[in-house]
């Protein structure tokens, strides 16, 4: 079998949120650090943001929704892209 290795593009907090923003009803993948200071990982629509300007993602399979804090994005996948956010 061959490996294939998976490209991750670095990319600013500021960019990560324009193509989450822009991901247009797309599915996206989050990895963040959580209230709790646990990581996790949410795989969801983009929704809009809250009144804090975190982005709100619909979760998948749950049907809730999530907050996600910008400032502890670690990695995101969209587009059939996957990004490292500094």
């Amino acid at each position: 079998m061959r490996k294939t290795t998976v490209k991750k593009t670095r990319i600013s907090r500021t960019k990560a949120k324009d193509i989450i923003m822009n991901s247009a009803g797309r599915f996206i993948t989050t990895t963040h650090i959580d209230a709790k200071g646990e990581l996790r990982t949410i795989n969801g629509r983009y929704h809009g943001l809250t009144s804090l300007s975190n982005i709100r993602v619909v979760e998948t399979g749950s049907n809730k929704f999530k907050g996600v804090n910008v400032n502890t994005l670690r990695e995101l996948k969209a587009n059939k892209e996957n990004y490292t956010v500094r």
